[in-house]
């Protein structure tokens, strides 16, 4: 087999030639190319970042036989194969083999990708092609998943072939860089003499060398350094690099923010996640089909199916708004609060922790005492505040309060001053705080008594 040249005409140059290539259809591109593209270090940091989003969800097995769910959770669907069918995008069409192993009274898959290249459409049936040959592959052999096929696309939208000339031009500009640096980034030594050129110029190679040359006043050494000019070359990289990111992430400020504002990287940041939701909808399609193909082989007539597993971000600035309506005085259905917060469960009756607290009343809205939403303004602020409005630490404090009336009764009367009665308190167990308190009071009794008696 021939290998065929790509030929530079005396008028052609590089980027010329890579926008015409045939190397643009994901079918040109050999494995060995496509793991040039892999060690990109942009293509990686991108590509990463928009899987990172998904394997940070969690999929939800439902079917009854927990057995069933732990084998897919755990020994079909791992995390290597998660990464496999998220980067059905690059591919545009992403291709699996499933081998059923017999384990504990079913036939269980395995996954195995397979190189999408070898697998051609014929009257819209994918079909094994060996050296143009096709061959039928029998029902529950492979499971495959498409991204943006179209009419102009029967083999998906792929990106691999859209990052090709990128990556190559990247490492063509580096490679032709490293070359004329190390060609020509070494300062060089002229030497001017009126005498033997030959004679200096052994002395200036042995100088280089580490030994001291003695030269006449009439003779000079100088050292050059090269100049050129590297703006073009980091401009062409950085635009190369911003090229790759915003192919697989919709945006480069998401992943390299050189300037701009938050507002526009959130807004990236946005796009970023919306590629990936439908990364994860391949992923959904891919999993139910494996499941679809376990049940028709086992005659499995049990319920089984995977989905997202619910997120537990509260929505805060939705929660936000919520609050506000509901404190303007409309109520909110326990249906939407379920729809929209993806509560489970069922409502119950809410214990208030102050039910009779009168000093937050006037603060409170109009329907805070509502049994759908709890009143936030009675809530105690921590543990120690909720133990101090209990009911068990206010009857101990009323008992406490009570056995100090009567003792503090009981020493004035048989005290000649009031220090008298205030060192014995204190020796008694009773802090300086309850005491003077204690002390303060009966003395505006005694005022008061005594005005009334007047």
């Amino acid at each position: 087999m021939s290998k065929k040249l790509l030929v530079l005409n005396q008028q052609d140059v590089l980027i010329k030639k890579l926008f015409s290539s045939s190397f643009l259809t994901s079918y040109k591109i050999t494995p060995q190319e496509q793991v040039e593209i892999y060690k990109d270090l942009a293509f990686t940091q991108a590509n990463t970042s928009r899987k990172s989003i998904n394997k940070a969800k969690s999929i939800r097995f439902v079917c009854d036989d927990e057995k069933i769910i732990n084998r897919f959770e755990n020994k079909i669907f791992y995390a290597d194969i998660i990464s496999q069918i998220l980067e059905t995008y690059l591919f545009g069409l992403n291709v699996f083999e499933l081998n059923w192993d017999y384990k504990d009274g079913f036939y269980y898959p395995e996954l195995i990708q397979r190189d999408f290249r070898n697998f051609k459409f014929e009257n819209n049936e994918l079909k094994f092609s060996d050296n143009g040959v096709f061959i039928d592959i029998p029902k529950g052999k492979i499971v495959y998943a498409l991204y943006e096929s179209s009419a102009f696309f029967p083999y998906g939208d792929a990106l691999l072939p859209k990052l090709y000339w990128a990556v190559k031009l990247k490492q063509a500009s580096i490679r032709f860089w490293s070359s004329f640096q190390e060609k020509f980034g070494s300062p060089w030594v002229i030497a001017k003499t009126d005498a033997n050129p030959e004679e200096i110029a052994i002395e200036v190679h042995a100088m280089l060398s580490g030994d001291t040359a003695a030269i006449g006043k009439e003779e000079e050494i100088t050292l050059i350094q090269p100049t050129s000019t590297q703006n073009d070359f980091h401009s062409l990289v950085d635009f190369l690099d911003n090229c790759i990111r915003s192919a697989i992430l919709g945006g480069n400020l998401s992943s390299q923010v050189d300037g701009g504002s938050f507002a526009a990287a959130q807004t990236h940041n946005d796009v970023r996640k919306d590629l990936a939701n439908a990364d994860l909808h391949l992923l959904l399609f891919v999993i139910n089909k494996v499941l679809e193909h376990f049940k028709e082989i086992n005659n499995y007539s049990g319920e089984l199916y995977a989905e997202l597993e619910p997120e537990n971000d509260i929505k805060s600035e939705l929660a936000q708004r919520d609050s506000i309506i509901y404190n303007m005085g409309f109520d909110l259905s326990e249906d939407y609060i379920k729809d929209t917060y993806g509560v489970q469960g069922s409502k119950r009756e809410i214990n208030y922790m102050y039910p009779n607290k009168k000093d937050t009343i006037d603060a409170t809205p109009k329907n805070a005492n509502s049994t759908l939403i709890p009143n936030v303004f009675n809530k105690p602020i921590d543990t120690i505040d909720a133990t101090l409005e209990s009911k068990t630490y206010k009857d101990l404090s009323q008992k406490y309060d009570n056995d100090l009336k009567i003792e503090l009764e009981k020493v004035l009367a048989n005290s000649s001053s009031y220090e008298e009665a205030y060192e014995i308190l204190n020796n008694a167990g009773y802090s300086n705080e309850d005491v003077e308190t204690a002390l303060n009071n009966a003395l505006v009794n005694i005022s008061i008594k005594g005005a009334c008696d007047d």
